[in-house]
């Protein structure tokens, strides 16, 4: 699945709700993957990074090349 067609959809996903966990069970939960990033155990998909002043190129990369990966937006 394409989640940048759920993205660009307004689609909801029904199912999963984090109200359902407690704040202890989320905060658990991404103890793991954040413990893997914090050891250089696994990377973030970034697609692409532009300077906040052409945050409007950025937004325009989004909806026409539809990048797998995080688009930034450098401060």
């Amino acid at each position: 699945m394409d989640v940048t067609d759920l993205i660009w959809k307004n689609t909801h996903v029904h199912g999963f709700r984090f109200a359902l966990f407690t704040e202890d069970d989320v905060n658990g939960a991404n103890d793991f993957p954040l413990g893997l990033l914090a050891q250089g155990k696994a990377q973030p998909w970034v697609a692409r990074a532009f300077p906040l002043e052409e945050a409007a190129a950025a937004q325009r990369h989004l909806a026409e090349e539809r990048p797998f990966g995080r688009v930034l937006l450098a401060l």
